[in-house]
């Protein structure tokens, strides 16, 4: 039997899966302060032989407190981390939206640190030394004891597939910063140079995933690389900041109008790197025990997972995709006959509605939020359809154990 704890993150996300000795805990983040947590979740993991963490992509709402968690529980064994398969051009271009947006944030967004340099730093705090960090992609396979998971997404696709419009925004608006940024060839020059070494490094981290499997094990030299790494790339991007990004942020106007725009379009990329993934069966079937689908979006959904993975399947208990929110909703879906919803607050976006429709209405919703009231619909509630729909958590229990 597959042991499942959702808990409580308000506008987060930690889930836990335990299989006999082994436990995965599956993200764990949240917008809101959930320090409380912590303690939970420890006492939940337990003692297992074997301890894996999964970030599921790179916001800070799915990887706040792993930190914490490792200083209290122990070090993982293994991390899981989405493998960034979108191809070259596209992943650079990512990667210039995320340097752009650190020049045009005053106070730096955890998520782009956290693509630019802060998770190499965070994989040393996150792993134990002789532990092992895994980039996984679509076709991979990994294991829960004796339980074998396989993972639907991301998978190797041009990032303009799937987001066509706001590529070419993104090229707009980057020319208007650079047009902004640079009055001289020279300056142009130098910026360029300094971008080239962090590129440099950032292939330094990427080559470190080696092989078909895309990992690498934590020993001392790689642990000192890691940090090596971190460091050259803070340095070069603070740099980079005093040069280019205080006189930018001067015109405060369009500062924001380009920070605004561009911090939709990299959330929403990011999002579309979601690792989803599902229990892997050996025979052909159209049902399965469980599906996790991160932030995943609706392009990915619609595009690349319905026809291969959801079309005409069933599944048990499914992760509900944006913590339920209507931002994510899309009846490319699959079936499945329990919802779970991870949505704690209204000050983000609201429950989508079309979850009391989604199939099969005679399964159960495990809702983290208590305040149904925020549901567009405000004659709605998860627990509508019976004492066995739960709606929200308590104080004394702030998370949902589910037998699978």
């Amino acid at each position: 039997m597959l042991q499942m704890s959702v808990f409580d993150m308000k506008f987060g996300e930690s889930i836990l899966l335990k299989r006999n000795t082994d436990a995965l805990l599956v993200d764990c983040g949240s917008k809101s302060n959930r320090k409380a947590m912590i303690d939970v979740i420890s006492d939940k993991i337990g003692s297992p032989a074997k301890l894996a963490f999964m970030l599921t992509h790179f916001h800070d709402d799915h990887f706040k407190y792993f930190k914490q968690i490792a200083k209290k529980k122990g070090q993982a064994d293994i991390l899981y981390l989405p493998w960034l398969s979108f191809r070259k051009k596209t992943y650079v271009a990512l990667f210039d939206v995320a340097l752009c947006l650190y020049f045009l944030y005053t106070k730096k967004d955890l998520n782009v640190s956290f693509l630019l340099f802060d998770q190499k730093k965070y994989i040393v705090q996150w792993v134990k030394p002789g532990g092992w960090v895994q980039a996984l992609e679509q076709g991979d396979k990994f294991d829960l004891n004796d339980t074998t998971m396989e993972v639907l997404w991301p998978a190797s696709v041009p990032l303009e597939d799937i987001y066509d419009n706001d590529c070419k925004k993104v090229r707009k608006i980057l020319r208007d910063i650079i047009k902004e940024l640079f009055s001289s060839r020279k300056e142009c020059k130098e910026f360029c140079s300094l971008r080239k070494k962090l590129q440099e490094i950032h292939k330094k981290f990427r080559n470190l995933f080696s092989g078909d499997r895309h990992e690498f094990q934590l020993d001392d030299k790689t642990i000192s690389m890691l940090e090596q790494l971190s460091d050259q790339e803070k340095r070069i991007l603070q740099e980079l900041d005093q040069k280019y990004g205080v006189p930018l942020r001067k015109d405060r106007k369009k500062t924001e109008d380009w920070r605004n725009k561009l911090r939709d379009i990299f959330h929403d990329d990011i999002n579309a790197t979601s690792i989803v993934f599902r229990d892997y069966q050996e025979k052909e079937t159209n049902r399965y025990h469980l599906l996790m689908t991160g932030d995943v979006t609706i392009p990915v959904v619609d595009k690349y997972l319905f026809d291969a993975y959801f079309k005409r399947k069933w599944y048990q208990y499914m992760k509900c995709p944006h913590h339920g929110t209507d931002t994510n909703y899309t009846i490319c879906l699959p079936y499945s006959d329990n919802l779970i919803i991870s949505n704690g607050g209204n000050q983000h976006h609201n429950i989508s509605s079309d979850y009391f429709y989604h199939a099969d209405m005679r399964g159960e919703r495990y809702c983290t939020n208590a305040r149904c009231d925020i549901i567009k619909n405000k004659n709605r509630c998860c627990s509508e359809n019976g004492a066995r729909n739960h709606c929200g958590t308590d104080a004394d229990c702030p998370y949902f154990d589910i037998d699978i």
